[in-house]
């Protein structure tokens, strides 16, 4: 049969189902399929059809596709048409297949696993086909192909859906300002961008936000230089970020702009920092060292803050002292206001929590994304730490609890909903709250601190990763040097560090501890970056030494799980900051960062020829976390902690 291939797209990909589910971690180098994703036109129809690496053709009408467990083949000629069902897993044709591009429902462009953007088709018949991951990219190109044929509409509800519509003139013209992620103004600021030189354009990373600013909405740009641990007043709106800004951190990371080769300007590359200073830690958080007043106000609650970033919190007190820092408490509310919210929240929580119960099946099968959203909670939360004493059960309550929860947050958060990993931020809590309301609190607390971190376009977690870069230029600017040679400058491989704030990383027992010393927000922001700077420092000899390159270095980072230490690691990270503190032309970018006062020299920010500094003139407002702690309690202090629950 005579055809052409009227659009392809190679490194596409399928990811296999992993042999063990219980070690199937976000980073994990999954087993995939590599193809290409093709639109193909012969004189019948246009087909979307993926031909999987290292098979021909062959036959143009004989094809193979996988759902889950089952085979379909379909196999037709000039006489008759066949289809089968049958469960097979064997050879790459079972991932060969195609489709009439008319049976297209609708599309999905999400970014799953760890940043790589994938697309989702359903067809007209419900048929869910495997996620198809583009891995150098080129997913929007595939809908730009499409929508020469189709005409597509984007939904309301879920900004990512793009639904396939009745084609006339109005609405064929609609999905195409639809799929304008720029407008005129941004497009041309992006191919100006672009086609500059890199030597002329990107003087280094110390010029990635000013650059972004052109680009990105004011609220964006904002966003993008402030973690979302620290900015609790900024929610963006997922349907108001344009697509392009995902990719465009891509192609910044992609196109090794750490280059030093400036055409005659002047790059730092090398800092002399001083010698590390020494950090010690501290004894954990206990009752006596809690002092109230006659209301029951927790007294001095900074230097409380102090003892938990030092040492963390006694176990038997945290889930007290979890409340505060999760924002389930006001740390200047008294002992009758804290009876009073807590009332109002368990009320609060059953409310919405019967708002999912009473609907019935039949509502579900037209609440699609309810449905879908409930689909994966129940798979996450039967995969979620099944080691722990109170998940180990299959009828365990506390993975029926687990789930309630979740599906509760979805409602309270509907516009965010459930996304893989939450599970894994909700367990810690759950053993630590013993009540199913008090843990959906904390998690919610927990969730508003990280809530970025779970967008589906991912780009907090770019800029996050961004960040992390600049700040590994600045203390060793060799490494960063030799991730940028070995593919990894993208820092993707720190991905699962970042989304779930290191919950694989480290075991059960210490999560606890790193997270409190997080939720303090001492002794600056974005701690958890200095955490993960000091533990790629810590580790850099043995990548370098062993020549790893991107795939040696995800597996590398991925198989550290549970073989980092704690202490070292907070001290480390602490002394990172205190050099950063002591040090006096610390570039304006890594004080953004860090949240350091800065001093802007106009002159060098409008040239942005090299990495601005500032001169400290007064102290910081941020004083390093002392090493000594003053335990005394006020003489008018009364000690209420018999009745903490």
């Amino acid at each position: 049969m005579n055809e052409q291939v009227e659009f392809e797209k190679t490194e596409v990909y399928i990811h296999e189902k992993p042999i063990e589910e219980d070690i199937n971690g976000l980073l994990i180098e999954p087993e995939k399929v590599g193809g290409r994703l093709q639109i193909v036109k012969n004189k019948f129809s246009n087909f979307v059809r993926f031909l999987p690496n290292g098979l021909e053709a062959g036959t143009q009408d004989e094809w193979t596709l996988v759902m889950n467990s089952s085979v379909l083949s379909y196999s037709k000629d000039t006489t008759n048409e066949t289809c089968t069902i049958e469960n097979k897993n064997k050879n790459l044709n079972k991932y060969k297949f195609q489709f009439d591009i008319h049976e297209l429902s609708s599309v999905r462009r999400i970014y799953q696993g760890y940043g790589i953007p994938c697309i989702v088709f359903m067809l007209l018949d419900g048929r869910l086909l495997p996620e198809f991951y583009f891995y150098k990219g080129g997913s929007k190109e595939f809908l730009y192909a499409l929508k020469n044929y189709l005409v597509f509409k984007k939904d309301v509800a879920d900004p990512r859906l793009w639904s396939v519509q009745p084609q006339n003139g109005e609405k064929f013209r609609q999905s195409l300002y639809e799929l304008s992620l720029f407008n005129e103004q941004q497009e041309n600021v992006m191919k100006k961008f672009l086609n500059e030189p890199v030597q002329s354009t990107l003087l280094g990373f110390s010029k990635v936000t000013n650059i972004l600013r052109d680009v990105i909405k004011p609220s964006q740009a904002e966003s993008s230089s402030k973690s979302q641990f620290y900015t609790y007043d900024y929610k963006p709106n997922t349907q108001d970020q344009p697509d392009e800004i995902s990719d465009l951190m891509d192609s910044l990371i992609d196109d090794n702009i750490h280059s030093t080769q400036n055409d005659g300007y002047e790059m730092v590359t090398k800092v002399d920092l001083g010698p590390m200073p020494i950090v010690e830690r501290g004894p954990t958080l206990k009752k006596e060292d809690i002092s109230f007043d006659n209301d029951g106000k927790i007294l001095e609650p900074e230097r409380i803050k102090e003892i938990i970033f030092r040492g963390g919190v006694e176990n038997s007190l945290r889930k007290y002292i979890w409340k505060f820092l999760l924002n389930y408490f006001d740390w200047d509310s008294n002992e009758k206001s804290r009876a009073e919210k807590r009332k109002m929240r368990f009320d609060d929580y059953y409310r919405m929590k019967q708002q999912w119960k009473t609907i019935t099946e039949e509502q579900k099968m037209k609440f699609s994304l309810l449905k879908e959203r409930e689909s994966l909670i129940e798979k996450d939360v039967q995969r979620t730490d099944r080691s722990q004493e109170q998940f180990k059960l299959d009828d365990s309550k506390d993975l029926v609890q687990m789930k309630e929860i979740l599906m509760t947050y979805n409602m309270y958060n509907f516009d965010l909903g459930y996304v893989q990993g939450m599970s894994d931020l909700l367990a810690p809590i759950m053993v630590i709250m013993e009540n199913e309301v008090d843990s959906f609190w904390c998690f919610a607390g927990f969730m508003n601190k990280i809530e970025l971190n779970f967008h589906m376009d991912q780009l907090d977690i770019k800029l996050q990763l961004n960040n992390l870069k600049i700040l590994l230029e600045f203390f060793d600017s060799k490494f960063s040097d030799y991730l940028d040679k070995n593919e990894s400058s993208n820092m993707y491989f720190c991905f699962r560090w970042i989304l779930i704030l290191f919950k694989r990383e480290f075991s059960f027992k210490e999560i606890n501890r790193i997270w409190e010393v997080i939720w303090t927000d001492l002794p600056c922001r974005n701690f958890h970056l200095l955490i993960s700077i000091s533990i790629l420092l810590m580790k850099k000899d043995d990548i370098m030494s062993n020549n790893y390159g991107f795939n040696e270095i995800l597996k590398f980072i991925n198989d550290l799980s549970g073989r980092i230490d704690l202490e070292k690691s907070l001290k480390h990270a602490e002394g990172l900051y205190l050099q950063l503190k002591n040090y006096e032309n610390v570039p304006s970018n890594i004080c953004e960062i860090v949240g350091l006062p800065k001093a802007i020299n106009k002159e060098i920010e409008e040239t942005q020829s090299k990495f601005l500094y500032t001169d400290f003139g007064t102290e910081s407002k941020l004083t390093p976390v002392s090493s000594c702690h003053s335990l005394k309690k006020h003489d008018d202090s009364v000690e209420i902690l018999d009745n903490i629950n």
